[in-house]
């Protein structure tokens, strides 16, 4: 008899580890598919990227190939020279010249763009590995647990009120867990808004010192043309940094919307109309991100009062299975059903 206690004692430790494991990782299977979804945005992203990347390089050669023809060309400029057509071929040099200097701007913002997706994308591969590493714990777990709840009702069992409240807190469960996905949703949708903000507001910031330089010439006509070009190139890099950030928004919420559209390759002239069409982004993100920010308060606020109904429909199942314990290791026969629980 002693040694049958012992036992029944021994599996309801066992079983209150289990127990434990589970409650400590029960969003993990929801949070890993999250992951998952978030890493396939990251990639989709990449992907384009990647092949934007190949047509500028290919964008890029072509045009060299066109600027060197005329800048290398003897021939052509003593042609322009003799003809009196000085001027118009300087203006064509210069012309291809900033073609080329524009496709590779286009081209640095867009490996800019792609090495922060990597950078994300190394962040989110971490996160999913530690989210797989307590998916496969919480597995081990469940499954051990079943073979120790087997081995004590392998039969049907007449514990009518067990069974309840492990309905119920399977219910719960699935309520949590809807509650918990949507919150870890609205998190991502507003961290990601938040470093859209950060980079648009910097690029607000380069236009802003552009324009100074563009207005006031601090340190001589050279050096404030210098800073505006500066100034516009991290400006056109923050942009479109802030562009790939709501991307990735916008796959987690339908309610994120794409920002304005802002030329930024006009040139410095033009740098008073590019803050402006920056300051009309900026005010736009600021909107979706408070509204991000409310709706992850309420998320919060929904999980958090899912998670105190789970608990408590988690209490009361493990207080039916003491009992179950208790009366297992009573004298009485297993048969026996406890007397009701009050």
């Amino acid at each position: 008899m002693q040694a049958t206690i012992d036992q029944l004692r021994s599996i309801a430790r066992l079983t209150e580890g289990h127990l434990d494991v589970l409650a400590e990782t029960e969003n993990a299977p929801s949070a890993l598919k999250q992951q998952k979804r978030h890493i396939h945005d990251i990639n989709i992203q990449l992907s384009a990227v990647k092949k934007q990347i190949g047509l500028l390089q290919e964008k890029k050669r072509k045009e060299r190939k066109i600027y060197d023809k005329y800048y290398h060309s003897v021939v052509k400029r003593w042609a322009y020279k003799a003809t009196g057509n000085k001027a118009k071929f300087a203006a064509k040099l210069e012309n291809e010249g900033k073609r080329y200097i524009e496709v590779a701007q286009e081209l640095h913002q867009a490996n800019t763009t792609r090495n922060a997706l990597r950078t994300l994308k190394t962040e989110a591969l971490q996160a999913r590995f530690n989210l797989e590493k307590m998916c496969t714990r919480r597995a081990t777990a469940q499954r051990e647990f079943d073979n120790l709840y087997d081995r004590i009702f392998s039969c049907p069992t007449p514990f009518t009120e067990v069974e309840k409240a492990t309905r119920n807190v399977e219910s719960a469960l699935r309520a949590y867990n809807n509650a918990h996905a949507r919150l870890k949703a609205d998190e991502q949708v507003r961290n990601t808004l938040e470093e859209a903000n950060k980079a648009i507001r910097y690029s607000c910031s380069c236009l802003e010192n552009g324009r100074d330089a563009l207005v006031y010439g601090f340190g001589g006509r050279v050096t404030a043309k210098m800073t505006e070009r500066t100034a516009l190139l991290s400006a056109n890099r923050s942009i479109t940094q802030a562009r790939a950030l709501v991307a990735l928004a916008q796959h987690l919420s339908p309610e994120v919307v794409d920002l304005p559209a802002v030329d930024m390759t006009r040139g410095v002239e033009y740098i008073q109309e590019m803050r402006e069409g920056a300051e009309k982004c900026k005010r736009l993100l600021s909107t979706q991100l408070r509204t991000a920010r409310d709706e992850y308060r309420a998320s919060k606020q929904q999980s958090e009062a899912l998670a105190k109904v789970l608990d408590t429909a988690r209490k009361q199942l493990r207080e039916q299975r003491h009992r179950i314990f208790r009366h297992l290791a009573d004298t009485r026969t297993p048969q026996e059903a406890p007397p009701p629980y009050t």
